[in-house]
Formats: C-alpha cells, sequence, structure tokens
C-alpha cells in the first residue's frame, strides 16, 4: 500500500478516499496511526533542531516563522482537497457512495 502512495496511486488503492472526509477525527480512534504521526513528528523536529543530528544528516535548524508558514500552506491543501471531495460528493454519483445524486 506505501508504493502507490509514492507514485501518486493512493487513490486508486483505496477509492473510498475520494469521496471521505479527512475532517472527521476519526484518526482518534486509531492509536496506532496517531501515535505514529506524533513519532514522525518528534522525529522531524529532533533532526532540524539537535545540532548532532543537524551534523548527522547536514540539516540546518529553520527559524520559528518557518513552522507557521509550513503549516499554513499545509492547510490550504487540506481545504483544496475538502473542496474538491464536497463537490465530488454533492455533483457526482460514485460508486461507494450510493446517496449522491
Amino acid at each position: 500500500m506505501v508504493f502507490p502512495m509514492f507514485l501518486g496511486g493512493y487513490q486508486k488503492a483505496n477509492p473510498e478516499m475520494a469521496v471521505q472526509s479527512a475532517l472527521n477525527f476519526s484518526i482518534v480512534r486509531n492509536y496506532w496511526l496517531l501515535g505514529g504521526l506524533i513519532l514522525g513528528k518528534l522525529r522531524h523536529f529532533l533532526f532540524i533542531y539537535t545540532e548532532s543530528l543537524n551534523c548527522m544528516f547536514h540539516t540546518v535548524p529553520i527559524p520559528p516563522t518557518e513552522p507557521f508558514l509550513i503549516d499554513v500552506v499545509a492547510s490550504l491543501v487540506l481545504s483544496a482537497e475538502e473542496i474538491r471531495e464536497f463537490v465530488a460528493r454533492r455533483y457526482f454519483r460514485h460508486p461507494l457512495n450510493p446517496a449522491s445524486p
């Protein structure tokens, strides 16, 4: 399942994601996924802000304002995807969403 995500075929591998919202907070029910996301974020911060890991991975600390800008861009991408999914659910018939018109 990981390999198709790199090729952009994740929606082909999991077609129900095309009509489900990412804002339904189902992530809090999956503790393994939530823990993996938290550990991944912690690892990113360690690689960026720890001097010994900076030397090992050839990274430099980023200014405190940069994570804010990264989160803004990520929020814009999520918003655009949610709008696309809303339009798909509302105006197009999907085999996994029989209630659509």
